[in-house]
C-alpha cells in the first residue's frame, strides 16, 4: 500500500510540478509582453520628444516654450506645426495630441492643423515647415526600422 501512495504522489507532485512550469512559462510570456509594452512606449515617446525638439529648432525656441502656455507667435507656431506633424504621422488621434500639449482640446489641435496648411502657402514658411516634416520623418522612420 505504502508503494501505491508513494507513487500516487509522486505522480501527482510531476502533474503539479508540469502545471508550475506551465504557468511559470505563461507569466514569463507575459512579462515578455509587458516590457515590449514599456518598450514601444519609451521609443514613442522618445519620437515625440524630437519632433517637438525639431520644430522648436525651427523657430528659435526652446521645447519648455513649446510645452508651455504661452503664446507668442514663435512659440505657438512651433507648437501648432509639432502638433500637426505628430498628427500627420499617426502617432496619436487629436484629443491624444491636445493632452500631450498640456491638456488642450482637439479643436486646439484641428485649428494648428489648418494654420501650419495656411502657412505652408507662404515662401518663408514652406521651406521651414518642409525642412522640420523631412526631418520629422528620418526621425520617425529610423526608430520604426529599429523596430523591427
Amino acid at each position: 500500500m505504502k508503494t501505491t501512495f508513494a507513487l500516487h504522489s509522486m505522480e501527482q507532485l510531476e502533474a503539479e510540478n508540469a502545471a508550475l512550469r506551465k504557468e511559470l512559462d505563461s507569466l514569463k510570456s507575459y512579462k515578455l509582453i509587458d516590457d515590449n509594452v514599456i518598450l514601444r512606449e519609451q521609443l514613442r515617446e522618445a519620437r515625440l520628444q524630437k519632433i517637438v525638439m525639431i520644430c522648436a529648432e525651427a523657430y528659435g525656441v526652446t521645447v519648455k516654450e513649446v510645452m508651455s502656455i504661452r503664446r507668442t507667435q514663435n512659440i505657438a507656431w512651433a507648437r501648432q506645426l509639432a502638433m500637426e506633424i505628430i498628427y500627420r504621422i499617426g502617432e496619436m488621434t487629436l484629443s491624444e495630441v491636445g493632452n500631450y500639449f498640456g491638456g488642450r482640446d482637439h479643436g486646439t489641435v484641428i485649428h494648428a492643423i489648418k494654420s501650419v496648411r495656411q502657412r505652408s502657402e507662404w515662401r518663408d514658411e514652406r521651406t521651414r515647415i518642409n525642412r522640420a516634416r523631412q526631418l520629422c520623418e528620418i526621425v520617425t522612420h529610423r526608430n520604426e526600422n529599429q523596430n523591427l
